[in-house]
């Protein structure tokens, strides 16, 4: 199932509203956004690029 850019807006958006008032989500927020820059700026997020070098791995074997 792929997550398209609106839908990690719009959860970046209320994670940051989270995170303001609890710090502790503010890692949560770190990483939706990392992954929403990546996206937005379409590179290869950190979970896309496991995910291909589990592809290429299997289609080694």
């Amino acid at each position: 199932m792929a997550v398209t850019l609106e839908e990690l807006k719009k959860a970046r958006r209320i994670v940051a509203e989270l995170a303001e008032a609890n710090p502790l989500l503010a890692p949560v927020f770190e990483r939706l956004d990392d992954e929403y820059q990546a996206m937005a700026g379409r590179r290869e997020t950190p979970i896309q690029k496991i995910a291909r070098q589990r592809r290429e791995i299997r289609d080694l074997v």
